[in-house]
This record gives C-alpha cells, structure tokens and sequence, in this order.
C-alpha cells in the first residue's frame, strides 16, 4: 500500500507483486495530512482523512471499500495512525490546548481514546534551566519571535504553543509572551528574538549548567515605530487551517500577531475542492488588546485567478471552478460573478499571488503569466485590489501590471498578503507582506483600516518603510497639483536596500541612494509632474537574499500607494494610450489561453466581459 499524489487527487493504491495487479483502494481530494496504515492480518486499513477542517481516524475494509467506521471525532484532529503489533490497538497522536502532540490509542473496532502517559524521558545527559524575558526598551514584557539553538545546531521545541519553521533560513521559532521557563540539556546556547520587520534582531549566548539557573533578557527596540508615526499595520491574506499540523485558531493567530507587531489580520476562508476550510466562521472578528482578526473568504477560481473577499459576512458559492478543476454542474462562470456578488454585499474583491516572475508578463503573455481574468476584471470593476507584495509572488512582477492599470487612470488599490498558514510547521511568518496605513483620525477597526487599504493610505512592503509626500502635504492617496513639486521621502530598513527609485506614471524618473542594515534616511528633491498620472517611490533589493531576518521574504521591498495628479485617476495621454494597447495584448492572450483550455466549452460569461473590457480600453486609444 502506497500513497500516490495526481493532480487534485491524493489516492490510497494496493500493488500486488504476485499477480503485477496496482489498484486504487480510496481516493480523496487534495488532502495533505492523508496517512494510513495496514493492518498486520486482516484485509483492513486505518488512514487519517478530513471533513472540511477536522482529521478524523477511519478504518476500510480492503474487501468493499464501501465500507469505513470512523472512529475520532475530529475535535481535536488526529493524524499519523498505525496498528499495534497484534492488531488490536491504533495508535495516533493529537494536540493538546498548547499545539503539543501526544500519543493516543483507540481500540481497532472503537470506543474511547485514552493518552499515552510518558513516566519519564530520559535525555542521556544531564540538563538545566533558561529563564528567556523579552522586553520593549522601557523593560515592558512583550510577545516576540523567539528562536534557540543549542551549539550543536539542535534547535529548542517550544512547549507553550507551536514551534515553526522558517523554510527559507532553516531556523525554528515561536512566539514567547513576555517570559517562559525552559529545561534544556546542559551546553552553550544562542537565543535571538525579532518583533515584527522593524526590529533588529537582539541576541544572547547562554552557557546551560547543571542545577544552576540561566537567565537571559532581550530586549527589542524597533527602528521605526508606525503607531507613533501614525500608521497600523495589516495583512490582508492568511489562512487559519489548510490541513497543517497544528490546528489553529483566532487566539493562536492573536499570538502570532502581537509577535510581529501587526495590528490587523484577514485570514481567508478557502476551499480544497468540495472542502471549505473555515467556513463556520467567515465574516467572524476577534478583538484582543487592539489587534483585530476578521475571516474572509478567498475564491480559488483555479485557472481564472484566484481572489479574496475582504469584508465578507457570508461566503460566494461555488468556491472553485474552471478547466483544471473537478467539474461540479454548469463550467460557464467567471470571476466577474465574485465582484458583482461583492458589489451587492459590501465586500472588496482582490486578486491574490497574482506574478510569479519578476520580468515584464507583457513581454510573454501567450506563456499565461498573468490571471486570465485580472485584467478584464480590473478595466471593468468599480474598486478592485492586487495583492501587489506576497510571499510567493514577485513584487517587481507585480507592479508591471499595477503601473499599467494606473496609467489607464484605474484606482487599483495596492494589497498584501503573506498567504501562509497559521496552522502549518513549515511557514514564514503573519505580517511577512504588510500593508501600513493612516486612518486621519478615524478609530482602529477592521472596516476603517480596509478602506484606508482600498484608498491607498499607504504603503505595502516586505520589511522596510517608506514614507512619502509630494507638495504641501500631499500623501498617497491624496491628490497633487502638476508642475514642478516638491518632495520628500523617509526609508528605513533592518536589511540592505540599495534601489530607491521615484516613479511618474510607471516610469523611473530619479535614482537615489539606498540604505545599509539599520539605517534610517531622509529624502527631498523635486519633480516635474505632468498634467495627468500619478507619482509615487518604490524601494527593493536589487539580488535576492537568502537570509532577511526579522522579515522573511528574500526581497526587502516597499511600495507607497500613487498620489494622484489633479484628480484621481487622471491619466497622461501618452502613458494612456501605452498602457491601453498592453492591456488589450493581455486581454486577447488571455481569450487564446481560455479558448484552448476550455475547447468546445462555451464560456460566455467569460467572453463578454473580455469583449467589455476590450471596449473601453478602445476608447482610451482615440
């Protein structure tokens, strides 16, 4: 028996050597956690497999697989199950209220669970106690990022909640709330804690001795403040639970999020397929100490491009569709459907993980870089947002579609969103893309950050902060007489950025200096602004970097949202013009992709919001 992954499918298959037979014994859709077991006799097997979110243990007789007895009840989830030696027992392990596993046994035919009580673990060595504080600079404890490694390279597990692992740098973290207490084989041990992207990393070295006490305090000091300096801060695309190995919830996402300094979090709930993880609690918000957790839901419209629903208080139906999808009724659907549905419920539509590469998509398009329905949807929507940094994407990509749909004098809204899940071992961090914004006085809620977000009060960055205006006290999102205007810019970072570009209507038209690790620069220059467009500064790395700690995307990078000249989404004739006959390319390559994808399927959904769009990009050509 051997587990085989194809496509939308993680299939159970019996290979018999005696007779060359390979059979598939039971098939699920897109379940990672998907393990089993064989039982050392009979003709049965165990497997853990899920009912939307929860795992649950059941048992199939290999003789008629119509025939399965589940035996958990999914709450909490069980995983990994195997058969005792006779046969009789299975056991498996499951988490505790601290997202720490431990061993259980159920009897074969049912009945009750019991824990496996470990009496005593021996080490082999002898050990000691660390005492870790974390503390702001005026020695207040805080939640923070907290990672331990013994000399050896042995990394510490964390016994309070979940311990993570950073798959880019390789360490192991968690999140320490103030103080915690470790008992630690005796040696020499370095402990480093970050809170969030802004604060560089403090550090430690502590010897570990046998009965004497260790105690280590570090404290955190960020670069720059953004309460103080008026903004908050949110990541608008996450996941709770997608099958990872520690289930989570709003509290667990809470914690994650006072670790990191991020004030708001949108995760998504999603669906694998006929599973719609999370689903219970869309539209749900929990408030803990000022921050705020507000579920969405994301789309998974594979083929068509995938989009959020921020603001959601009841879920779009179908969750998925397309081409490459389990076929489920009538294929004729677009991803215009979820505008309009968000249109009527006050939700904001987003296109997430949007370009992978950082080269212009405009320049292959026929290769389908772009989401087949991105650039319709975005011509034709009244607001609409692209998640512009992502930890998957390429925010150099990214912006060759942005500065296009701007130059048309379309108001895209620059989004983030770091798309990990909080319930998995293998993940960067909540916060890794932010989005910080000002709010002008109004109270912190997730509805008033939201619409700051979709104004374009800010800035979106993978680490460094970039602040920015043009004139008087023009900010992004505000709107700027042309002519020749002053500006400024302040750029801090605790990474190297060494490309600070000023940008009028997708054009780079100034170079500045970047910063070294730690630094914090001002700004001023003028700038020639034309009648029509848009202004605003980026600034990046320009290689990307294996190690970026306290952020974890490989390019440090910062965006501020365009300040508008005259009027928003005024636009430069000539810009106009350039941007108009791209996006037709895009949208007449996106009609080719579909067309061969689809065959003799009719989408006419699809179709006419292509025509539609092409239409008025026409338009923006005389």
């Amino acid at each position: 028996m051997y587990l085989h992954a194809s496509g939308s499918h993680r299939v159970l298959r019996i290979k018999d050597f005696k007779t060359g037979t390979d059979t598939i014994a039971l098939a699920q859709t897109l379940t990672y956690r998907f393990t089993a077991d064989a039982h050392p006799i009979q003709n049965l097997i165990v497997y853990s497999a899920p009912i939307d979110n929860a795992h649950h243990l059941w048992t199939m007789d290999l003789h008629d697989s119509r025939v399965k007895h589940r035996l958990t009840e999914g709450d909490p989830f069980a995983i990994t199950p195997a058969f005792s030696t006779d046969g009789n027992q299975i056991y498996f392990v499951e988490l505790d209220k601290n997202r720490q596993f431990r061993l259980m046994r159920i009897s074969t035919y049912g009945g009750s669970p019991e824990e496996v009580k470990i009496s005593n673990w021996n080490l082999g060595e002898a050990t000691g106690t660390l005492n870790v504080n974390v503390n702001d600079p005026a020695g207040k404890p805080i939640t923070a990022r907290v990672s331990i490694v013994r000399e050896d390279g042995n990394p510490v597990a964390f016994h309070e909640d979940a311990t993570v692992f950073d798959p880019q740098t390789g360490r192991h973290y968690f999140y320490l709330e103030g103080e915690s207490q470790f008992n630690l084989p005796v040696g020499n041990y370095r402990v480093t804690a970050v809170r969030g992207p802004m604060t560089p990393m403090a550090e430690s070295s502590v010897a570990i001795k046998e009965n004497n006490p260790s105690t280590t305090t570090l404290t955190l000091t960020p670069l720059w403040n953004a309460a103080d300096a008026g903004y908050v801060s949110a990541d608008h695309h996450v996941h709770l639970n997608g099958d990872g190995h520690h289930r989570a919830t709003h509290e667990n996402a809470l914690r994650a999020m006072a670790g990191e300094d991020l004030d708001l979090l949108a995760p998504m709930s999603w669906n694998h397929w006929e599973r719609r993880i999370d689903a219970p609690i869309l539209g749900k918000e929990t408030i803990k100490d000022g921050r705020i957790v507000v579920q969405s839901q994301e789309v998974r419209s594979h083929f068509h491009g995938h989009v959020g629903l921020l603001g959601a208080k009841e879920p779009f139906a179908p969750w998925f569709w397309g081409p490459t999808n389990p076929k489920l009724g009538d294929p004729d659907r677009s991803n215009g459907e979820v505008l309009d549905f968000a249109d009527r419920t006050g939700a904001f539509t987003t296109y997430v993980h949007p370009i992978s590469d950082d080269s212009d998509p405009f320049d292959q398009l026929d290769e389908g870089p772009i989401p087949i329905e991105l650039i319709s949807d975005a011509v034709l929507a009244e607001r609409i947002g692209l998640e512009m940094v992502c930890a998957w994407t390429s925010p150099l990509g990214n912006s060759h579609v942005w500065y296009r749909l701007l130059n048309i004098g379309r108001p895209v809204a620059a989004m983030s969103g770091t798309d990990m899940w909080v319930d998995f071992h293998r993940t960067m961090a909540v916060g890794t893309g932010r989005n910080y914004v000002q709010l002008d006085g109004k109270e912190i809620t997730s509805a008033s950050i939201l619409e700051a977000a979709m104004a374009g009060k800010g800035f979106v960055t993978t680490g460094p902060a970039l602040l920015f205006q043009v004139g008087q006290n023009a900010k992004p999102g505000d709107v700027v007489a042309s002519g020749r205007q002053n500006w400024e810019a302040t750029l801090a970072g605790t990474n190297d950025v060494d490309v600070v570009e000023l940008v009028v209507n997708g054009v780079v038209v100034e170079k500045l200096a970047g910063i070294k690790a730690g630094e914090t620069r001002q700004y001023k220059g003028q700038v020639n602004l034309p009648v029509g467009g848009w202004v605003a500064i980026r600034a990046y790395t320009s290689e990307l970097k294996e190690d970026t700690w306290p952020t974890m995307h490989a390019r440090p990078f910062a965006h501020s949202s365009p300040i508008w000249i005259d009027s928003i989404g005024s636009t430069d004739p000539t810009s106009r013009k350039a941007a108009a006959a791209d996006l037709i390319r895009a949208i007449d390559a996106s009609e080719r992709i579909a067309k061969a994808a689809y065959g003799e399927v009719e989408m006419n959904r699809m179709m006419t919001r292509f025509e539609e769009a092409r239409k008025r990009l026409r338009e923006l050509l005389e």
